[in-house]
């Protein structure tokens, strides 16, 4: 089964009061037959090997349950500004406890709109002269209901009260900028992600901290690169590492966009912890970085 067709089934199965008996399995059972249902494999959580096997133990034995301030969209910029400062932070319009407060007239002609307590229900506004919001407020409003912390069992976003988040849309030329994903393992960058087209079909490429490629791709295909190393890529080094120190595995997400750097989120578990990982020795190589 794959990630998307069974995060569909899993909000199904909310909206339809069935989510809380999927809420009753315990933790180590629900991960074990999901890892073998996503990545066709079986394996002792008590026993991980691999990158992908060590975030499923971290889910239970990682703490992640006093985290959920990372995660919460607008709780995160607080704790970026306080260890980075605010020069890193995409400015924030305004925080909405429900849809229906939303109020387009007084956002700027562009914007994004975020829930504060999920991924992946980004809306952005390129022209809000030809912006149907009834459209987009359907998926906000489904969004809201749903708790993202029992799909995959990622502990940090128990707790958290949804909100909406209207922000600074940064992209240039009406894209959206690129997307440089740090895995940082013990407070130490070790590979960078970078992320292209995130508005039509995503590609991505990995690299060492010498910005040197590597022979890695995890879900999106690889892209032909044609860019240098990026002017601030030390300074984006130093700002990920700060802000992962204290955690034995995080994913810090920035953006370059024309020489300013931004914070973009805090990310425990790449892809929930069930990538597909080729070649497979990078699952190993990852997994070693977790100690």
């Amino acid at each position: 089964m794959k990630h998307k067709t069974y995060k569909k089934f899993y909000i199904w199965c909310q909206r339809h009061g069935i989510g809380k008996i999927l809420d009753q399995i315990p933790d180590k059972t629900y991960l074990e037959i999901l890892y073998f249902l996503q990545c066709r494999k079986c394996f002792d959580i008590d026993n991980p090997q691999t990158y992908n096997e060590k975030l499923q133990w971290l889910k239970i034995h990682g703490g992640y349950e006093k985290f959920s301030g990372l995660v919460d969209k607008v709780e995160a910029k607080k704790i970026a500004t306080s260890i980075i400062g605010e020069k890193y932070i995409i400015p924030t319009y305004a925080v909405y406890e429900k849809v229906n407060q939303i109020d387009i007239s007084a956002l700027p002609k562009q914007f994004v709109l975020k829930c504060t307590h999920d991924s992946g229900s980004n809306i952005v506004c390129l022209d809000k002269e030809n912006f149907n919001f009834e459209r987009k407020k359907k998926k906000l409003e489904q969004a809201m209901k749903i708790d993202y912390s029992g799909y995959l069992r990622e502990k940090q976003y128990r707790g958290i009260t949804p909100r909406i988040i209207a922000e600074k849309f940064i992209g240039v030329d009406d894209k959206l900028p690129m997307d440089y994903k740090f895995f940082c393992f013990d407070g130490v960058p070790k590979i960078v992600m970078v992320a292209i087209d995130r508005d039509s079909a995503v590609k991505t490429n990995f690299y060492n901290m010498n910005f040197e490629r590597l022979p890695l791709m995890i879900e999106n295909p690889n892209f032909e690169d044609s860019f240098e190393i990026p002017s601030q890529f030390e300074e984006m080094k130093y700002l990920a590492g700060k802000l992962s120190q204290g955690y034995k595995h995080i994913r810090i997400d920035l953006y370059n966009v024309s020489s300013h750097i931004y914070f973009s989120e805090f990310t425990f578990q790449h892809w929930g912890g069930f990538s597909h990982i080729e070649p497979s020795i990078w699952n190993e190589i990852m997994g070693d970085w977790i100690h």
